[in-house]
C-alpha cells in the first residue's frame, strides 16, 4: 500500500508540475528564446544586449551548452529562436548542430556568433551548412594598424585587434543610417569563390586597411593584404527562416556598447554603432521588420471574346481566350511591429511573370495602396499558362505566387466574318470567280465558224 502512495503522490507531483509550466507559460504568452552563453558570468558581460532582448517581447533563458533544454522534444517546439554565443562548445548535449540545422529548416531565427577566442568544428559546421565559410584557423583575428581603437583599461586585448569597422548593409535597407562600430573577432565569407548570392546579404565589413592573420603572427598574408575581410553575414533562407552569422561575439557586449569610434571631427569621440547593430539585427531576425507577405490574388477578364453563358448553378472558372485583355491583382502587405498589424505596403518592383515553358510577358506591377495591378492582353498562344511573382530583395523576406489560367483557341463562330489577313484569298476567290464568268460568256457567245 505504500508502494501504490508512493506511485499516486509521484504522478499527482508529475500532473501538478505541467499543469504550473502549462499555467505559466500561458501567463507570459511571449515568444522564448534559448541563449547559449560560455557560463553565467560571461552571459552578465551580455546584459544590455540580452536587455534589448528582452524589451522585444521576448521571454529568454539563459544556460550552458551542456545543460541547455532540446530545441524541440516530441515534435513540439520548446523555443521560436536562438542566440548562440559559445562557439567553443562542441554541442554534444541536447543542442546539437544537426538540431541547430533542423531548427533553422523548421522556420526558426538563429542568431550566430564566433568568440576571438576561437570556436569549434561543431560552431563551423553550422556556419558552412548555411553557406558561409569561417577562417580556416580559429586563432585569425581581424589586424588594422591604421584605424584601431584605444584599449579600455578593463580589457586587456592583444595590440591592433580591437578595430574600427563599418555597417554595409541595413536590413531592412529604408533605415537610418548606423555608425561605425567596434569590432574584435574573425574574418568570414560566403562560402566558395561566390561573390553574391540572392540568400545572403553581407551586414559589417572591416576598413581597407584591416586583414586577417594569426593572432600570434599578425603579419598579413600576400593573398589577402589587399582584401577587407566580411565581419557579418546575413541568410535570408528559402523558408524565410533568417540567420546572423557574426565573426564576433565580444561586438554584443556592454563594454563595446559604451566605447567611441572616429566621429566626423576626426576624433574617436563618437558613440559606437554596436548598440543600434544589435537592435537592428534583433528586430530583423526575429522578423520584426522586413517581413511582406501577398494574399487576394485576383484574374479578371476586362476584354476580348464573349463566353457562352454557363447555367446558372454550374460554377466554373473564367475561360480565356486568346488575346484576351486581363488583369491581374495582388495585395502585399507589411508587418508593422508597432501597431502589432499587417499593413498595405507599395513596391515599385514587383514583376509579373506570364510563362508557359518560356516568358512571354513580363511586366512591372503598379502599386496602388497596397493592390499592386497590371493589365496585358493574352499571346496568340493556346495552353496552360503560369502567372508567377518571385520576390526576392535583400532585408525582405521572400514572396512568391503561382496561378495556372488555361488559355484555349477562338472556336469557330468566335472568329470575325471576314478576317482582314486573308484579303488576299478572298481577292483571288473573286478573280477567280469573275475569270470563270468571262470565260463562259466568251465561249457562249462566240463561234469561231461564223468567222
Amino acid at each position: 500500500m505504500r508502494r501504490v502512495g508512493a506511485v499516486v503522490v509521484c504522478i499527482a507531483a508529475v500532473i501538478a508540475s505541467v499543469v504550473v509550466a502549462e499555467a505559466q507559460s500561458a501567463a507570459t504568452n511571449k515568444p522564448r528564446v534559448l541563449v547559449i552563453a560560455p557560463s553565467e558570468v560571461e552571459a552578465q558581460s551580455y546584459s544590455g544586449f540580452l536587455n534589448m532582448v528582452q524589451e522585444a517581447g521576448y521571454d529568454i533563458r539563459v544556460s550552458k551548452a551542456d545543460d541547455a533544454a532540446p530545441l524541440t522534444l516530441y515534435g513540439w517546439d520548446e523555443f521560436d529562436n536562438l542566440i548562440l554565443l559559445d562557439s567553443q562548445s562542441e554541442l554534444t548535449a541536447k543542442v546539437t548542430p544537426d538540431s541547430i540545422l533542423s531548427f533553422i529548416d523548421a522556420g526558426h531565427n538563429v542568431i550566430l556568433a564566433a568568440s576571438s577566442q576561437g570556436w569549434s568544428d561543431a560552431f563551423s559546421t553550422i556556419a558552412a551548412e548555411c553557406g558561409v565559410k569561417l577562417s580556416e584557423n580559429p586563432h585569425d583575428l581581424v589586424f588594422d594598424h591604421v584605424h584601431s581603437l584605444p584599449l579600455p583599461a578593463s580589457l586587456q586585448l592583444d595590440t591592433h585587434t580591437l578595430i574600427e569597422a563599418k555597417v554595409t548593409a541595413l536590413l531592412p535597407p529604408m533605415q537610418k543610417a548606423i555608425p561605425n562600430i567596434a569590432y574584435r573577432g574573425t574574418c568570414i565569407d560566403l562560402e566558395g569563390k561566390t561573390t553574391t548570392s540572392p540568400l545572403h546579404t553581407r551586414v559589417a565589413s572591416s576598413l581597407a586597411t584591416a586583414y586577417c592573420a594569426d593572432a600570434h603572427h599578425s603579419r598579413a598574408p600576400i593573398a589577402t593584404a589587399n582584401i577587407a575581410p566580411q565581419l557579418m553575414v546575413a541568410l535570408q533562407a528559402r523558408n524565410n527562416a533568417r540567420v546572423i552569422i557574426s565573426g564576433s561575439a565580444e561586438l554584443f557586449s556592454d563594454a563595446f556598447f559604451a566605447m567611441n569610434v572616429t566621429g566626423e571631427d576626426g576624433l574617436i569621440s563618437q558613440p559606437a554603432g554596436n548598440k543600434e547593430l544589435s537592435s537592428m539585427l534583433i528586430d530583423w531576425t526575429f522578423q520584426h521588420t522586413g517581413v511582406l507577405r501577398m494574399n487576394n490574388v485576383q484574374i479578371k477578364k476586362i476584354g476580348g471574346v464573349k463566353d457562352e453563358e454557363l447555367p446558372a448553378n454550374e460554377d466554373s472558372d473564367p475561360m480565356f481566350t486568346i488575346k484576351d485583355v486581363i488583369e491581374y491583382s495582388v495585395d502585399i502587405q507589411e508587418w508593422d511591429n508597432i501597431q502589432q498589424q499587417w499593413v498595405p505596403t507599395d513596391r515599385d518592383d514587383v514583376q509579373l511573370e506570364v510563362t508557359m515553358l518560356n516568358p512571354y510577358i513580363r511586366l512591372t506591377l503598379k502599386p496602388d495602396h497596397g493592390t499592386h495591378k497590371a493589365q496585358f492582353t493574352l499571346p496568340d498562344v493556346y495552353g496552360l499558362f503560369t502567372l508567377k511573382i518571385d520576390y526576392r530583395r535583400p532585408g525582405y523576406s521572400w514572396m512568391e505566387a503561382n496561378d495556372h489560367i488555361s488559355v484555349r483557341p477562338f472556336r469557330h463562330n468566335q472568329y470575325e466574318r471576314f478576317i482582314s489577313s486573308a484579303n488576299p484569298f478572298y481577292f483571288a476567290s473573286f478573280c477567280m470567280i469573275g475569270g470563270v464568268v468571262l470565260f463562259s460568256l466568251i465561249f457562249l457567245f462566240t463561234n469561231p465558224h461564223k468567222q
